[in-house]
């Protein structure tokens, strides 16, 4: 088997993504067969098994990229000299909007294709692992309890539910779901800075 940095390897493998990502546009994953993803590539069923177990492998690789492209937007963030929690929570929420409108091609795609909710579940796991890291940065002892565990939980499942609501069910522009996003979390987020900034000094 070829090595994947061949340029016959990697055109070929381009060609099965764009393929099954043409197919995303018009059926489920479930309806999708390899053969037309094979069609579509122009290749063999061989190649693609060469390179895929199953199709739904080729999908998880997808997803992978695409959750990995919005969590830079949940990236932990520390509070600079004097910054307000207001100001605070801002940066992160644009942050999070800009890297979801980065990505938004892929993710309409995605979206219209995943009847399990499987990649909600995942970019909800993922955002919430990120609001736990920069919370351990601030106070370990306080990220690790159980309350601050439920409050994340909240806040991370609320901003996945709006981003992707956004994106499915309105055509706002990134400036004003920024707003609506802020207004919205700013208390559920203040509630977690002020719980961490009491574990740290109690």
């Amino acid at each position: 088997m070829k090595a994947e940095t061949d340029l016959r390897v990697v055109k070929t493998l381009g060609n099965i993504r764009e393929s099954f990502i043409a197919l995303l546009r018009q059926k489920k994953i479930h309806e999708i067969t390899v053969k037309e993803i094979c069609e579509g590539a122009r290749c063999s069923r061989n190649t693609f098994y060469m390179h895929y177990p199953y199709k739904e492998a080729l999908y998880e690789q997808i997803l992978d990229e695409c959750i990995a492209k919005v969590q830079y937007g949940f990236r932990p963030i520390t509070r600079q000299r004097h910054e307000s929690d207001r100001d605070l929570i801002k940066r992160g929420v644009h942050n999070c909007i800009a890297a979801l409108n980065d990505a938004r091609e892929m993710l309409v795609v995605i979206l219209a294709s995943d009847s399990t909710n499987t990649f909600c579940c995942r970019l909800t796991n993922s955002v919430r692992e990120s609001m736990l890291q920069s919370s351990a940065a601030m106070s370990p002892e306080a990220a690790g309890t159980e309350t601050y565990q439920l409050i994340a939980r909240y806040c991370s499942s609320g901003v996945v539910g709006f981003l992707l609501g956004w994106f499915e069910d309105t055509d706002m522009s990134a400036e004003d779901a920024e707003k609506v996003l802020l207004e919205l979390y700013f208390g559920p987020f203040s509630v977690g800075l002020r719980y961490l900034d009491a574990c740290k000094q109690s």
